[in-house]
């Protein structure tokens, strides 16, 4: 590519008078530069964008954080929980076993009930059963939930209803 200095003198000269008056530029014109002289507001977003894509006053820091993972829960069985245990059968729990799958469904329970949502640990107090303080209820597990400083929520246990007959 040639430059204009090497093409024709004349045009060279009269390009230098024009940068001279500032008519002309010799570095191609910036998005800002070009919609900045015709629109009062072109400063303004140019600006803002440049901010928000390039924050210089944003303190970095030399490793950054990791994002906030989801607490799990610790789940426990109690004596008494273990004994029901020992009488249920992978065939009752279509196919499973028994403690994985309870397990399983009173973390499905903390995760989408807000009452236990903060609770960092769960006490099986009772596995699957029916009955207890009313004798005709369905099939469900008794849990204690405990928060981080190893209270007890709301001060009492929770049925997790297992849907099993």
């Amino acid at each position: 590519m040639k430059s204009i200095s090497s093409g024709n003198p004349l045009l060279f000269l009269l390009f230098l008078c024009l940068a001279a008056c500032g008519l002309v530029s010799a570095a191609p014109l910036s998005e800002y530069e070009y919609w900045g002289r015709s629109d009062p507001y072109a400063e303004v977003y140019h600006k803002a964008r440049e901010w928000t894509e390039y924050p210089t006053f944003a303190a970095r820091a030399s490793r950054p954080a990791q994002p906030a993972q989801r607490p799990s829960l610790s789940i426990w069985w109690s004596r008494n929980a273990r004994n029901d245990l020992t009488s249920q059968t992978s065939a009752e729990w279509g196919g499973h076993q028994p403690q994985a799958y309870q397990e399983a469904l009173v973390r499905q329970y903390w995760a989408r009930t807000p009452a236990v949502a903060h609770a960092t640990g769960a006490k099986i107090i009772r596995a699957a059963h029916k009955g207890g303080t009313n004798p005709r209820e369905p099939d469900h597990i008794t849990v204690g939930f405990k928060d981080a400083n190893g209270d007890e929520i709301n001060d009492h246990a929770y049925h997790v209803y297992t849907g099993r007959q």
